[in-house]
Parts: C-alpha cells; structure tokens; sequence
C-alpha cells in the first residue's frame, strides 16, 4: 500500500501542474502556418509563468492548423524558427497571447515571408440559434489576393475579402452547401459541398493549392452538442479524417507536430497528437468534399498533460475529460457529446 501511494504521488507530481486546479481558469489557444510561401516552422509554445511545460511542435508546414490545446489562463509566448533549426536560435516571429478564462484563439503566421507575421485571432465560439450555423472567412490565399465568397446558388457569404485578413463571423442558414470560393477580379472557381450543422462554428480556411487554384477547407471550430472547441476539418462526406496531412502537414519529431492520428511518446487522444507531453486535438485535412454531415466522432479539446501523458499513454485519457465547456445560447453549458448532424439536411447553399 505504501509504495501505491508513493507511486501514485510521483504520477500526481507529473501530470497536475500542466492541467488546471479545479476551480482555476482556463483558456483554448490553437496554432497555424498560413504563409504560403514561408517554409516549414518550428512553433514553440511557452507559458510566463511555468503554468505547463513548455512545447514544441516540429516541422509546420503551409497550411496546417491544430486543434485547440486546453491551457490555463495567464500569459504565453508563441515563437517561430525555421525548422530543424537549434532553440537557441532567434525566432523568426515571437508574440504574446494572454488566455482568459473561457475565451478561445487561434495564434497563426500570415502574410508573404517578406512581411510575416504573427496574428492573435479572438475566436468567437459563443453558439448560434438552434436554427442558424455560424460562420467566417481566413483569408491565406496569395493566388486570389480578393476573393468572394458565397453558396454556388449566389447568396453571398462574404464579399472583397483580402490576403491575410479574417472576416467576422456571421449567421447564415445551415444544411447543406456548395460553398464557392472565386477571386473578386475573376478567374478560376473552387467549389467546396458541405453541410453546416444547425447550432455550430465553424472557420472557412481559404488556401493556395499546390496543384494551382484555390483549396478551400470548412473548420468546425465548436459544436452545439458538446459546445467545447473541436478544431478539426469538417470532412464533406461526415466524418473527421484521420492520419492525414495538409500541405505537407508535420510529423511529430521530438516536440510534437499539427498532425492527426499520430503518436510519439503518447497515446491518441480524441485524434490528436500525444508528443514529448503535449496533447493536439484534432487535426487538418486536405480540402474536404463530397456531401454530407458534419464530424461523427468527438474530438478532446486538447489538454496539455505535462510529461504525464507520456507516461500514463492510457491513464491520460480519463484526465481529458476534466475540461470546462463553453457556455452555448443562454449561458447554458451543453453537457459533452458528439458533435451534432445540424438537424435536417436542407439545401443552403
């Protein structure tokens, strides 16, 4: 008995100081390259005040956007160096992003290479009407530097939306669409059919395609039914695509990667990575198409577990569970579940 309890103190040392006490405040922060033509990064993630252990994921390519990681409030730093490059090294980009209690980001790099840098999105994860989807538009896309955005019927979602910039979120009809995505001076269309599930949010990611043209992809950034932040690709066909990459999307090395379905040192978690400690919900996929629901499976808002996660690659899991929600219509909280179909399947878009 004594040497379980020891035993058990040791694990205890391990994994609480990287998840927040009960009763303490914590945040949502998730991570993107969307510099078309800056090279692969190591992103570093590091709290002011020793709250986690600090992260590191490797090799994050054009395109790749995480799921959210699960942190407690307070101060971070996020630093960019090329990849494979030492950590003692300059960053490329640094800031600061402050996490408040309940609030969401996304901490991306944006621009040319010339001009990069890195933006603090405010993420707006408060949930629609039961009978309305939420939506906005990330700009990434060098090859369209004004696009517009609608349903392949003409009603409009966005109009005149700039390189690098990031529309507000807006109410549209859910159900399913055939989002068209179309440079604002003319030129090649790219289609995405999808279903927007009625009550949840989501992020239309809009990228250059390495095969020439535009690539756009549908990010559920949190549902109605669970209300925590998801952070995954909205796969067209219904389902929440594992073991793929975007862009060239990172394998976990060392540190970690914003990947999905991977494992290094861990164990998966909700489709995220388990890597040196860190835990990534979710995942990026290539554009999603084809036409039906929205993410069958749950994803874990991703908790960061300390060196715990490595050594407790199954015990980690029930700890996962221990996450505050987002308050959806109401200040209700919607008790974790699967994310929703979106009701009835109605033409949109």
């Amino acid at each position: 008995m004594t040497r379980i309890a020891a035993a058990l103190a040791v694990l205890a040392a391990l994994i609480l100081p990287a998840t927040p006490a009960r009763g303490a405040g914590a945040g949502y922060v998730r991570l993107a390259h969307l510099s078309p033509d800056t090279p692969a990064v190591d992103v570093y993630l590091k709290s002011a005040n020793g709250a986690v252990k600090d992260q590191k994921f490797n090799g994050v390519a054009y395109g790749a956007m995480s799921g959210y990681l699960r942190l407690p409030t307070g101060a971070y730093s996020v630093a960019m160096r090329r990849a494979g490059a030492a950590a003692s090294t300059p960053p490329v980009l640094t800031t600061q992003v402050t996490v408040d209690d309940g609030a969401a980001y996304t901490v991306a790099g944006v621009g040319r290479y010339a001009d990069l840098g890195l933006r603090v999105l405010k993420d707006d994860l408060r949930l629609p009407a039961a009978d309305e989807s939420k939506i906005r538009i990330i700009q990434a896309s060098v090859r369209a530097p004004v696009l517009d955005v609608g349903g392949a019927n003409g009603r409009s979602i966005a109009d005149g939306v700039a390189f690098a910039t990031t529309t507000a979120y807006r109410q549209v009809s859910p159900g399913r669409w055939t989002v068209r995505v179309r440079p604002s001076g003319g030129g090649e269309t790219s289609d995405l059919p999808c279903t927007l599930g009625a009550g949840n949010v989501y992020s239309l990611l809009v990228l250059d395609d390495k095969g020439g043209g535009l690539r756009p992809e549908l990010h559920i950034d949190a549902a109605r039914q669970g209300g925590v932040p998801k952070g995954g690709v909205a796969t067209g066909g219904g389902g929440m695509s594992s073991g793929a990459k975007s862009g060239g999307g990172a394998k976990s090395g060392g540190g970690g990667g914003i990947s999905s379905g991977v494992t290094s040192g861990g164990g998966v978690v909700g489709g995220g990575v388990t890597s040196g400690g860190g835990v990534m919900g979710g995942g990026v996929t290539r554009g999603a198409s084809g036409g039906g629901g929205v993410p069958e499976r749950p994803l874990a808002a991703a908790v960061l577990l300390g060196a715990g996660a490595a050594v407790l690659a199954g015990g980690a899991v029930a700890l996962v569970r221990r996450r505050p929600a987002v308050a959806g219509r109401g200040g209700r909280t919607p008790a974790p579940g699967r994310p929703g179909r979106g009701g009835a399947a109605r033409k949109a878009g």
